[in-house]
């Protein structure tokens, strides 16, 4: 059967992509979604109310909701098991990076809870951290099936991630 040309450019294309994604990359793109989690965090910490102080909040969550989605999708292009020694490094900087900073990022963005609620915003912030929970969930799912080493390492800072993604999902979505 042939496949029409731009069926099949597009397998071409996903296919070229899924055998150039290497652990470095992966790296890179939990480096990119904790810079943008650090980010609002510095951000959410300075907030005092306001909806123009509200921009920066905003700009941060698509900024990570998008990085989120890229290293999802990546993750997803993945063909083969990382080595050892790429995985106990890629598990070492995630439970370093997210491991922490998604937790005490969340821990800060409750205690504004009642600013953002105040200021309707509450069912958005709960909105945003669902797509964040669902897209590092992705992320999760993919690269441990893919670890060759330091699993259990892995599965702990991913479900201390999961936990504080939903926590602050049900706290902002019971306004």
């Amino acid at each position: 059967m042939l496949f029409p040309i731009p069926t099949l450019t597009l397998l071409l294309t996903t296919a070229h992509a899924a055998a150039i994604i290497t652990a470095s990359d992966i790296i890179s793109g939990v480096a990119a979604v904790d810079s943008a989690v650090v980010t609002f965090k510095q951000h959410i910490i300075a907030y005092n109310g306001g909806y123009l102080n509200q921009t920066p909040l905003v700009t941060d969550l698509a900024t990570i909701l998008t990085t989120t989605a890229t290293l999802d999708a990546q993750s997803a292009l993945l063909l083969s098991n990382f080595t050892p020694s790429d995985s106990t490094r890629l598990v070492e900087f995630y439970a370093s990076t997210l491991g922490q900073d998604v937790p005490s990022t969340g821990k800060a963005l409750l205690e504004k809870r009642d600013l953002i609620v105040g200021m309707g915003e509450g069912e958005g912030v709960a909105l945003a951290q669902k797509g964040f929970q669902i897209g590092l969930d992705g992320f999760a799912g993919e690269v441990e099936g893919r670890l060759t080493a330091a699993v259990g390492e892995f599965e702990s800072a991913a479900e201390r991630v999961h936990g504080a993604l939903e926590e602050g999902y049900v706290a902002f979505s019971v306004v």
